[in-house]
């Protein structure tokens, strides 16, 4: 819930009694509505009644309205999308839920996105209904002026915009004028005429004048609302009129002066000091002004002010919070001293802080510190209130705030050193980031510091080591640490720690441990946390469970996380976007193809709503996987492109395993050049070693050379990455290299040594029913399945069913040849060091490691290993553990 202050910016004006009400300027506004105009634009200088005369338009409006009072904080985009979500809400009360999660989360897309995605939802608002940006002139940040104008180029069905602004907006506006999307009402047009002029004086002011004197007042102030108001205020204590109106004749460029020196000089003197301490806030409640003003009868003192017609507008009908007119508070503020002006921004700063609303304690901090040129107040709120903006997603108000400080005061404090660090990373300036790292390591080495400002730097030393340097076990070391020193109390940034250490782990240790960590973060986080951080611990958690071959519980993630993303009336968030989207490609590998399509396309769709294109490669790339499930090869090479495309635009996602992807399905057509050339552009070699970020292109490029027929290349490298699969835990990949590895046998005639492979295949796939993995290899893998269907029948039966056939071809014969036989005798020959030294091969060991478990030289070690081979007929140790696994020697 936003509090007093803040939700008055959604408020339209409370409008005052007996207003004068300007019929011709309400009936210009309904002729532009009607006529089709995008946009309403009220530009005139301050004072002009601009304000007013859109709130009493709109009090006779039937179209719902989103308010959005500005000042300069909407300058940041995420702060100006924030509060016209919520203004939205007026209209459609669950507008942007998704949206608004988005843009509090640290892990921010693109502008672009965001912008997109909130046009997007707009679009779907089913009703016409009217927007309204007051005081525009604020704003001058480009990427507020870029989403308005999209909004003007591409408009939702029922919206109009109406901005009101003391200047032309930075907008494309010629080009709408020349086709007659703008209804312009200028300051010619609000001038008081003097029919109007006469009703302002006897009904709104309760001031009879003579209708020459309100004639010659009107004629003087050229119909300025402020001016004809100051006047009445001034007026109402005199009888001389035509001596004040002949003072007033001549003082044209002066007339705010003297009016507003006649206004304060006619208030008690209680009144004129109250006037001008409270003129520097923005909002205005008897707390506030008490704190302000050390008084203790604040609130009796905002309604007679009310009452008099102050310049003085109620926020709610409960007359708990007012503000000033813009034009008035920033005249009174003329006659503060400098020094006065500091305190009053200290006291405000103090207020503010004990209510917990940081972003406006920070705003009079800030104004009190360029006034004295003393950032200490301002450098003391600094750490809680950047960091709350960090975490809440307005990086660009965290980074302005730290920008404000003079860089010498920045770089000696650690703590703001590391905020801005992590301000620079988000914000996709890693150098700059590493830069403010450094400083904040030789600030903190200089004066100390808190453990836990230690720890938010180590975290930011393991985010930098695992993303910009890829240094998998420094950044492990270095997230382990930083959860030593980090505190209960500092949850997020032991969600940030965790997800660092589970990405480090995934890179470099066996899955599991990854699995470990994040099944931790899940149970440490906080349910208020943003709930789309929350979804990326759930995505990368289900992603590892499938990798280790527990895809049924990766399932059950996917649908809880789904579940929490969905409504009481059961509309899932587009925040779920890569959540149904992995759910249905979960489901494809049980070959539940039906089902897989409806997630995917649903996850495409939710996706698009909301126009957050950093999940959409992930959704692309698993509609690709089930349309090459469904034989479409086509369409999947279509959505491979649009995953790629995407992939290079967000940053997001690795575009790399889009294009091997692409290279799987050409290998399938049997287009071989397609493929070639897709090695030679991601720089593949034997020579490559098995690496986590590049594994699955290297399975693709296996996959190539047993299609070239180079099958004894092939076999040392799926050697390798077979041990690899081993360290990591990765039991989904393992599946599948083993089949390569059993194609491989096959294509040697190695007969024993590819049913040793595929049985393996088997007794790993079964349990968790991973049916896609043996169905998208080679047709022939079927038959090395069917003689091990002893080991798994059910799960082969199925297979089989999947695959519509009754028992597939056989391309291995029924019986071995002379190579392939062992004589029984052979088995006998090994002696019992040789059996010793086999069963550590099979265990995984290399010969150092044998060496010392035997305490026996290497030497000798890798005498027996060729022994082995020789007695077993094998040339490789994969094809010795194979042989021997074949004859239940292991």
């Amino acid at each position: 819930m936003l509090s007093g202050p803040l939700r008055s910016k959604i408020q339209t004006p409370f409008l005052r009694p007996r207003l004068v009400v300007r019929n011709r300027l309400m009936e210009r506004l309904d002729r532009g509505l009607v006529s089709g105009c995008r946009l309403t634009l009220i530009a005139a200088p301050a004072g002009f009644g601009k304000t007013t005369l859109v709130a009493a338009w709109l009090a006779r409006s039937e179209r719902p309205v989103a308010w959005v009072s500005l000042d300069e904080t909407e300058n940041d985009l995420l702060q100006f999308l924030g509060y016209l979500i919520v203004a939205l809400r007026q209209v459609n009360a669950h507008f942007g839920e998704a949206l608004e999660q988005v843009i509090h989360s640290p892990q921010l897309p693109p502008v672009h996105d965001l912008i997109m995605a909130f046009v997007n939802e707009a679009a779907s608002i089913e009703q016409e209904f009217l927007v309204v940006l007051d005081d525009y002139h604020v704003i001058t940040a480009q990427e507020v002026h870029d989403l308005v104008q999209f909004l003007l180029d591409h408009p939702p069905a029922g919206m109009h915009l109406i901005i009101t602004s003391r200047t032309e907006p930075s907008l494309a506006l010629p080009r709408l004028r020349a086709r007659g999307q703008v209804n312009d009402v200028q300051q010619r047009d609000l001038r008081f005429s003097s029919e109007e002029t006469q009703t302002f004086f006897t009904q709104t002011m309760s001031l009879a004048l003579p209708a020459d004197a309100a004639q010659a007042l009107e004629t003087h102030t050229e119909g300025w609302a402020a001016g004809l108001q100051l006047a009445a205020l001034a007026l109402r204590d005199t009888s001389e009129v035509n001596t004040f109106i002949a003072q007033l004749s001549g003082r044209d460029s002066y007339i705010t002066d003297y009016l507003l020196a006649e206004v304060l000089q006619k208030q008690p003197a209680n009144v004129r000091e109250f006037l001008m301490r409270t003129s520097i806030l923005e909002g205005l409640n008897a707390s506030l002004c008490d704190a302000v003003t050390e008084g203790q009868n604040s609130q009796a003192m905002l309604e007679q002010l009310e009452a008099a017609n102050l310049f003085i507008v109620p926020l709610d009908r409960k007359r708990e919070w007012y503000r000033y007119q813009k034009l008035f508070a920033e005249a009174v503020q003329v006659e503060l001293d400098k020094d006065e002006k500091i305190l009053l921004h200290a006291k405000a700063a103090r207020w503010y802080e004990t209510q917990g609303l940081l972003r406006s304690a920070m705003h009079h901090a800030l104004e009190g510190a360029r006034a004295s040129n003393d950032f200490t107040e301002f450098k003391r709120l600094m750490p809680t209130a950047a960091e709350e903006m960090w975490q809440s997603g307005a990086v660009s108000t965290a980074r302005a705030w730290l920008n404000a400080l003079p860089e010498a005061e920045l770089r000696s404090s650690g703590e703001l050193s590391i905020l801005q660090a992590w301000v620079m990373a988000l914000s996709g300036e890693a150098s700059q980031a590493l830069v403010f790292a450094d400083a904040a390591e030789q600030a903190l080495q200089a004066t100390g510091g808190l453990p836990s400002v230690h720890g938010k730097l180590l975290a930011f030393r393991a985010f930098t080591a695992v993303l910009y340097d890829n240094d998998a076990n420094t950044a492990r070391e270095l997230a382990s640490s930083a959860m030593r020193l980090l505190s209960d109390k500092q949850a997020r940034w032991r969600d940030v720690a965790l997800w660092v250490m589970a990405e480090a782990q995934e890179r470099s240790v066996n899955i599991s441990e990854a699995i470990r960590t994040l099944r931790e973060a899940q149970r440490l986080r906080d349910p208020a946390q943003n709930q789309l951080f929350s979804s990326n611990l759930d995505l990368f958690l289900a992603s590892a469970l499938f990798d280790n071959g527990q895809r049924l519980e990766a399932i059950q993630v996917c649908k809880e996380a789904i579940a929490r993303f969905t409504d009481l009336e059961g509309r899932v968030s587009p925040l779920a976007t890569s959540m149904v989207s992995r759910l249905g490609l979960y489901l494809c590998e049980e070959n539940l193809l039906d089902q897989a399509l409806q997630c995917v396309r649903e996850g495409l769709e939710l996706g698009g709503r909301l126009g957050i294109q950093g999940q959409l490669p992930v959704a692309y790339s698993a509609l690709a996987h089930v349309l090459a499930a469904r034989s479409e090869d086509q369409a999947a090479l279509e959505a491979l492109d649009e995953a790629y495309r995407l992939a290079l635009k967000t940053a997001l996602s690795d575009p790399q395993v889009h294009s091997a992807m692409k290279a799987n399905i050409h290998l399938k057509q049997g287009n071989l050049p397609a493929a070639r050339q897709w090695v030679e552009d991601a720089e593949l070699s034997l020579e490559e070693r098995p690496n986590h970020l590049r594994i699955d292109v290297q399975i693709v490029f296996a996959r190539l050379l047993l299609a070239q027929g180079r099958s004894n290349e092939a076999q040392g490298f799926l050697q390798n990455l077979e041990q690899f699969m081993l360290e990591r835990g990765q039991v989904r990949r393992r599946i599948t290299v083993h089949l390569l590895q059993a194609l491989t046998g096959a294509q040697l005639g190695e007969v024993q040594a590819a049913r040793g492979f595929v049985a393996q295949a088997v007794q790993l796939a079964a349990p968790q029913t991973y049916y896609r993995t043996f169905l998208d290899e080679d047709e022939r893998v079927l038959s090395l399945v069917r003689d091990v269907r002893h080991l798994a029948p059910g799960f082969v039966d199925k297979l089989f069913a999947h695959a519509k056939i009754s028992q597939p071809t056989q391309i291995i014969p029924e019986h071995p040849n002379v190579s392939d036989s062992i004589p029984a005798d052979m088995l006998e020959s090994l002696s019992d060091r040789e059996l010793e030294v086999l069963k550590l091969v099979a265990a995984g060991f290399g010969n150092k490691e044998i060496a010392g478990k035997l305490e026996i030289s290497p030497g000798t070690v890798k005498r027996h290993v060729i022994n082995v081979y020789g007695k077993l007929g094998v040339h490789s140790r994969t094809q010795a553990i194979a042989r021997a696994r074949a004859l239940k020697y292991l």
